[in-house]
């Protein structure tokens, strides 16, 4: 029960409007007009008492799920300046033309650096890092001519950094390939924005970004 005197139709709208932070939904819940419920929804959020009583619903449902603002915050900032190419990237890998002669050229080099070795009187360690076939684009290449062949690239996800790791929503395989879902970095920058204050409470969208309090801090 509220620990304030407000209105049964206040208390309605409080209770709609911590489900998803949508003042104009909350409202024509409470029976406002659909043209008016922008205006009605900013109206109950100016009310003390609503504002007081949304603030202890959050609390109790802050509490309820054992979550803090701290962790809202860091999992908001992963989302908002993660660094995307940790996880996929667009790279341009050799074409089937490029470095034709290199497996070749390997081999030769490889014996020869045995016969050093044995001429010295080593015993010859292959590098496994310059047999490598090189994974840029050959530029005297005469089919890409050094512009080699446009892959995507993916990171193993579970090797990801943390912040990356935050960041990552889900990955799947369908008719059109695979797919990796991110969190939405737009709406993470506005989150992070209201919780840094970034944002001017007079300006003349206020209205449309409702107050978020977790755990008595306001967002």
């Amino acid at each position: 029960m509220p620990d304030n005197d407000i209105t049964p139709k206040q208390e309605m709208f409080c209770r709609y409007y911590v489900r998803d932070f949508n003042a104009a939904s909350a409202a024509r819940a409470c029976g406002c007009r659909s043209k008016n419920s922008r205006q009605c929804g900013y109206k109950m959020l100016q009310n003390e008492k609503v504002a007081a009583r949304i603030k202890q619903l959050q609390a109790e449902l802050c509490k309820e799920i054992k979550i803090e603002a701290k962790q809202v915050l860091e999992v908001a900032a992963a989302i908002a300046l993660h660094d995307a190419s940790k996880i996929t990237q667009m790279r341009h890998s050799p074409c089937l033309k490029c470095w034709p002669n290199w497996y070749e050229d390997i081999a030769e080099a490889e014996q020869e650096d045995r016969k050093l070795a044995e001429a010295m009187g080593e015993e010859y360690k292959a590098d496994s890092s310059e047999s490598a076939r090189p994974d840029v684009s050959d530029p005297d290449c005469q089919a890409c001519h050094g512009r080699g062949t446009p892959e995507v690239w993916f990171a193993d996800t579970r090797d990801l950094p943390r912040m990356e790791r935050l960041a990552f929503s889900a990955a799947s395989i369908g008719r059109d390939g695979y797919k990796i879902e991110l969190g939405d970095r737009l709406r993470a920058l506005d989150m992070c924005a209201k919780m840094l204050g970034l944002y001017n409470d007079n300006g003349p969208d206020r209205a449309d970004r409702p107050d978020i309090y977790i755990n008595g801090i306001k967002f």
